[in-house]
């Protein structure tokens, strides 16, 4: 039979990594951004972005939420979801 073409994978994994980006730079501020990168990207816990950014955990939290919250909606907004 036929082997899985990766390549087609990454294609979509460049893709959506591209929306991502360009969702994060028009809708995030750069203080958000930041707190995105170092959680999901550079996987740092909350403690440790906290003690980086010289913050509460808590406030950390917070904000990553939010942010998370910005994205989810403009990406709903961007593909048209209605739910």
């Amino acid at each position: 039979d036929s082997l899985p073409d990766e390549s087609a994978a990454l294609v979509v994994d460049s893709a959506e990594t591209t929306q991502l980006r360009e969702l994060m730079e028009f809708n995030l501020t750069e203080r958000e951004r930041l707190l995105v990168t170092l959680y999901y990207y550079e996987e740092l816990t909350l403690a440790e972005i906290a003690a980086v950014l010289d913050e509460s955990e808590s406030a950390v939290s917070r904000a990553l939420n939010a942010a998370v919250a910005q994205l989810r909606a403009a990406l709903k907004d961007r593909t048209g979801e209605t739910k």
